[in-house]
């Protein structure tokens, strides 16, 4: 798959390695990250990213889940305050 290629190019860089995928509804951008993270289960994937951790986040749920304003803050700060320590993160729906 062409875009898996360009998203490890991309991810394996020394720097400018932030990559953000965009497109309509339905056209694979999560079939991306998700086949990005079952080569890092299998070690079928670049040296560099092999201990690579992936966090997916659906903001959705994470709104769902909160009652008020700022019940929302404190999940997103304690959501920050781990993703600080993670190489990787893939959000969904934002």
């Amino acid at each position: 798959m062409k875009r898996y290629g360009e998203v490890v190019h991309i991810l394996s860089r020394q720097t400018k390695n932030n990559l953000v995928l965009i497109g309509e509804p339905r056209v694979g951008k999560i079939a991306v990250v998700e086949g990005l993270a079952q080569r890092i289960v299998s070690c079928d994937i670049t040296s560099n990213l092999v201990d690579v951790r992936l966090i997916a986040l659906y903001m959705g749920v994470l709104v769902a889940g909160a009652r008020y304003i700022g019940e929302f803050e404190e999940i997103l700060k304690v959501i920050l305050k781990e993703v600080e320590n993670a190489p990787m993160l893939a959000m969904g729906k934002l």
